[in-house]
């Protein structure tokens, strides 16, 4: 019979004790792990505690902001109108003129001749219709013979005319009161309809053109004011819409728009300038900045319906300190959540603790922070 040894008993004796040990300590974890799954579910299942906002609509001036060069209110190119060689130049580079006043004189020494040529016949013509008048009456001469004389009279007289307005545009004017530009010809020249002699703009007053997105174009009106900011001038211009395009472009799915600086204080035309224009929106939508949720997809947030969310997508527009404007996605009267957003997931259920229903009354547009897309001209 084998005999063990005292040492191995001591070692198979502390070897059950530990085991021993470690099962109960075993059925806990166990017993832990499975409540665990129990606990998860049942804390997604219970409803989320949030706040919710009632988005209503609002009026909002929403500034429209865009780019365009100023132009001179008008602007001509002046040419002549008649093939002739340039005799007198009374147009100065840089000069001011008024309306009617003479800039360049062409040779019209021919067109004097044959001038002075139909007056003598048309006062020839004249002498002789009245003989034939007196004759008439003495029954001297024929009824056909004196309406001849009368017809003699009314051709050289016409012929007369249009040559006397050949002769004048001769004489070149201009057009308007204006600032004259660069001269391109010298005396002695031979110039033509194509020729280009010198510009002749009206600086006194601008205008420029620039876009306006579809979106707005229902709330531009002519007269309405507009700011006007140039690249290096503090002080800003200011300027009234005069026109607008008749319909909304298709392509660009913007509307043309023309105003009109009356002050240009100075500044030259041709300069670049940012246009901010005021455009009143009675229906604007806007939630706290803070309930919008960033993504790759664009921008969302949650939706409150029935208790539970729904991630909606939103296109945004201008931004305030605190709020932005909601261009689509929402409507009046949809609840958005406020609180417990990083807790919430789309479908979500939740339990409204606090409604928030009231109007925001944003500030003025002036003061803003840019948001609205920029149109370019």
């Amino acid at each position: 019979m084998a005999v063990t040894p005292l040492w191995r008993s001591a070692l198979s004796t502390t070897a059950a004790l530990a085991l021993a040990a470690a099962l109960p300590g075993c059925g806990q974890e166990r017993a832990k792990a499975e409540t665990r799954p129990a606990a998860s579910a049942a804390a997604a299942q219970k409803p989320v505690p949030i706040d919710v906002q009632v988005v209503r609509p609002t009026v909002l001036d929403v500034p429209v902001r865009a780019t365009g060069t100023l132009l001179p209110a008008e602007s001509v190119q002046i040419v002549a109108e008649l093939s002739r060689r340039l005799v007198r130049i009374s147009a100065e580079e840089g000069a001011e003129v008024k309306q009617g006043q003479v800039l360049f004189e062409l040779d019209h020494s021919d067109l004097d001749a044959q001038l002075a040529e139909l007056t003598v016949s048309e006062e020839l013509a004249k002498k002789t219709a009245a003989r034939h008048a007196e004759l008439l009456k003495e029954f001297a001469t024929s009824q056909a013979e004196y309406d001849a004389a009368l017809t003699r009279v009314d051709e050289l007289s016409a012929a007369r005319r249009t040559l006397a307005v050949t002769r004048d545009k001769a004489v070149i004017r201009a057009p308007f009161s204006g600032v004259l530009g660069l001269r391109q010809v010298s005396q002695g020249a031979w110039v033509s309809p194509s020729t280009p002699l010198i510009t002749l703009s009206s600086v006194k007053s601008l205008k420029v053109d620039f876009r306006v997105p579809e979106k707005y174009a229902a709330h531009v009106a002519v007269g309405r004011e507009l700011e006007l900011e140039v690249d290096g001038r503090r002080e800003k211009l200011k300027g009234k819409i005069s026109a607008t395009e008749g319909s909304v472009d298709a392509s660009s799915r913007s509307l043309a728009v023309r105003a009109l600086i009356e002050d240009a204080k100075g500044v030259p035309a041709g300069s670049f300038v940012k246009i901010e224009l005021p455009v009143r929106v009675g229906e604007a939508l806007t939630v706290p900045a803070l309930v919008v949720i960033p993504g790759a997809g664009g921008s969302s947030v949650y939706v409150e319906r029935d208790g539970r969310v729904t991630q909606t997508k939103v296109e945004l527009g201008l931004r305030g300190p605190d709020w932005v404007l909601i261009e689509s996605g929402l409507v009046a009267g949809d609840r958005v959540a406020l609180s417990n957003l990083l807790r919430l997931k789309d479908g979500a259920a939740v339990a409204v603790d606090k409604v928030v229903d009231v109007t925001m009354t944003p500030p003025p547009a002036t003061s803003a922070a840019p948001g609205p897309p920029e149109t370019a001209p």
